[in-house]
């Protein structure tokens, strides 16, 4: 399952969910291939994040990431190049 490959890279103190920090390091990393020309900026990742932290726990369990995915994958609906050295998202959930 994808999203126990995206724990095992990035929820870096193994509590099971991905603080803000564990967070903005997998954006950081993924949403290029998602959305070409992304551009990080600091008020960009917090209102992702807000979208992703939908009991506003303040952290992101697997189910939020999980459903954060699905809609990059169903608002991109085309095909990227996967990045071998990380998990590759497009290869299903």
């Amino acid at each position: 399952m994808v999203v126990d490959e995206i724990w095992s890279c990035y929820d870096v103190d193994g509590d099971g969910v991905m603080d803000k920090e564990e967070v903005r390091q997998f954006v950081k990393e993924y949403m290029p291939e998602f959305e070409p020309g992304f551009v990080y900026s600091k008020q960009v990742f917090e209102k992702m994040f807000l979208e992703m932290d939908d009991d506003c726990s303040g952290s992101v369990d697997s189910q939020e990431l999980a459903q954060f995915v699905i809609a990059l994958l169903n608002k991109s609906n085309c095909g990227h190049t996967k990045n071998e050295s990380k998990p590759a998202i497009k290869d299903g959930l």
